[in-house]
């Protein structure tokens, strides 16, 4: 249905490689889906207007961003940044059904 969050047989750990990898793979819908998973939809439009639409370029904001587009409260902020910081940890798969892009956290720079 279009949601963010976790997609199915995402898994984790170490790999045969020995490097870490993403502990969780999450499916990226769009930014209207990713804030609405968060209940904070209403923000939603902010960040559009800052340009913040994709896991690369959420992935630099910080609390201070956060307060100058006067998203006050702090438990938006927070839940906010718990959200992106879920996304740089994770494995993001973005697009729908399709044939999505697998992006590692590292690529998202």
């Amino acid at each position: 249905t279009g949601r963010w969050g976790p997609t199915a047989g995402g898994g984790g750990g170490v790999g045969a490689s020995g490097g870490a990898e993403p502990q969780e793979e999450v499916q990226w819908t769009g930014l209207e889906a990713f804030m609405a998973s968060l209940g904070l939809e209403r923000y939603t439009p902010i960040l559009e207007k800052q340009d913040l639409r994709d896991p690369e370029a959420l992935r630099h904001v910080t609390d201070e961003d956060l307060k100058e587009m006067e998203i006050a409260t702090i438990g938006a902020r927070r839940k906010l940044l718990a959200g992106i910081r879920r996304l740089t940890e994770s494995k993001v798969v973005v697009g729908g059904a399709g044939a999505p892009a697998a992006v590692p956290p590292s690529d998202l720079i």
